[in-house]
């Protein structure tokens, strides 16, 4: 609960920040990401408290929506470091077009062993093996857009590389965490959603 409310507390704090800053037009979707988050947390929250609907439910949903922001957030970061160079805007999105596909048959190769390992049926266990293909596949992507970046010299303004910076950690741990959990008890869940 301490680290649930902590995060939507720094998150509520970074969305006043961007808009406060006047840019929310630039981390629209990042904005947007956070605003949902919290707004899942709080629902989350309520749901267990309330009990209206099966908390397994609310989750397995929010993260349709929560994996379509983070692969949207990478799409827009590309857009927002290559503005200025249109030429390699264009090239850029047939390299992220073949590092889509690339990512999502990893994150599939790798996911369906994960699963039948698991233990955990249904659709939970499936959501959840879901949600680290997402976080893989938004790794490598990420991934592949920073080599991108390194490969041809891009000058980016400061507050994109903090951002592709903190995306790669998230990203990063979420997946790690994700599959720790493989190893580790099905108990643990808490644990590592707490982590994350």
């Amino acid at each position: 609960l301490v680290a649930e409310i902590t995060s939507d507390a720094l998150a509520l704090i970074l969305i006043f920040r961007l808009l406060s800053l006047r840019l929310h037009s630039v981390y629209g979707v990042f904005c947007l990401f956070l605003v949902f988050e919290v707004a899942m947390s709080l629902a989350t929250f309520a749901e267990g408290r309330y009990n209206v609907v099966d908390y397994r439910t609310v989750w397995v949903c929010s993260r349709v929506v929560s994996w379509v922001l983070s692969l949207w957030i990478i799409y827009r970061l590309l857009g927002a470091i290559l503005e200025s160079y249109p030429a390699l805007q264009a090239f850029s999105r047939k390299i992220l077009g073949g590092a889509i596909v690339l990512a999502i048959v990893v994150g599939v190769l790798t996911g369906i062993p994960e699963y039948s390992a698991s233990g955990i049926s249904g659709m939970l266990g499936f959501a959840l093996v879901l949600d680290r293909v997402i976080s893989t596949t938004a790794l490598i992507l990420l991934i592949a857009v920073l080599g991108f970046i390194l490969w041809f010299p891009v000058k980016m303004p400061r507050n994109l590389a903090v951002f592709s910076i903190g995306f790669a950690v998230y990203f990063t741990a979420k997946t790690t965490f994700l599959l720790a959990l493989n190893f580790w008890s099905h108990d643990s869940l808490r644990l590592v959603s707490d982590a994350i």
